[in-house]
């Protein structure tokens, strides 16, 4: 049972509900309550006996007090979670028509959504956490971009359902829905290609090899924007993405701190300096206390 109580200004939602039978749960170990069950209890108060109101009914105020509460942000979307995320999308949609036709084919088709996630992916849009997906800088970028935009209207999705419903149904033309996707694409089109998009200002340091403070730190190299010039350096290295400060340390110090967790091409970890040269390349510097990894020079 929902019910919406307004003071005229502030609008309140309270939610209840009466078991009438336990059905299948009665017949759990000592009554469990799963990780659903519980989030549900938090959403709603489980009464003995619901209160009896009628739609329109002025209720009298008992009291009323301010109380201080933490919020919790919403927990990351694993596979499973965003897969149901987008089969269930549209509930937070207004209007009604719209939200039922995007709640009842979702975003993606079953065949569609993994191979949307993997894409994702594989672009650098979000990367995998253990079991979580996290968007990367350049996925948060796009959606800063886009975010406004038509594109990223999910009620899109919704509207082109009911059209090929009536469609479907003999109500509209195949042909008028074509004219109109085309004419959409040509203004989203026209839109992208508009926006001014601020490009972020990245410090610059002196190469190694031409000698101009042109070498910019990119999310996976560090490179000399000169033309002609060919020095780059990879952050990835044996297993070790190198930090902005490591990088730093490397392009003005042209050594870097002690760094764990290198892995040699046999398996083995090990702890090391990495150093710059003068032609460009890297390599492993260690201290005495260090062992050098065996095959590796």
């Amino acid at each position: 049972m929902q019910i919406e109580l307004t003071d005229g200004t502030h609008r309140f939602v309270w939610r209840g509900k009466q078991i009438l039978s336990q059905g299948w749960k009665a017949y759990t170990s000592q009554g469990e309550k799963t990780q659903s069950d519980e989030s549900e209890e938090a959403k709603e108060e489980l009464l003995a006996e619901l209160p009896n109101v009628q739609e329109g009914e002025n209720l009298p105020l008992d009291h009323g007090a301010i109380t201080q509460h933490k919020t919790k942000p919403k927990p990351l979307f694993t596979e499973a979670t965003l897969l149901s995320a987008m089969e269930n999308a549209g509930r937070e949609i207004e209007d009604t028509d719209t939200r039922k036709a995007i709640s009842d084919c979702g975003i993606g088709t079953p065949a569609t959504r993994a191979s949307i996630i993997e894409t994702l992916l594989l672009r650098d849009f979000i990367r995998r956490e253990k079991k979580t997906l996290l968007p990367t800088e350049k996925g948060l970028s796009v959606y800063g971009i886009v975010k406004d935009q038509r594109i990223a209207n999910a009620e899109m999705t919704g509207n082109w359902e009911l059209a090929l419903s009536a469609i479907e149904a003999g109500k509209a033309s195949a042909e008028d829905f074509s004219t109109r996707i085309k004419d959409y694409t040509a203004e989203i089109c026209r839109e992208l290609l508009a926006l001014q998009i601020a490009q972020p200002q990245y410090p610059t340091y002196r190469c190694p090899m031409c000698g101009k403070d042109t070498v910019g730190i990119f999310p996976k190299v560090a490179k000399c924007k000169s033309e002609g010039c060919d020095f780059h350096v990879f952050r990835e290295i044996c297993g070790i993405t190198l930090t902005e400060a490591q990088m730093q340390d490397l392009l003005t110090t042209k050594r870097t701190t002690l760094i764990k967790g290198f892995q040699s091409k046999a398996g083995k970890k090990f702890n090391a300096h990495l150093v710059l040269r003068g032609d460009g390349s890297t390599a492993f510097e260690f201290d005495n206390t260090t062992s050098k990894p065996k095959g590796r020079k």
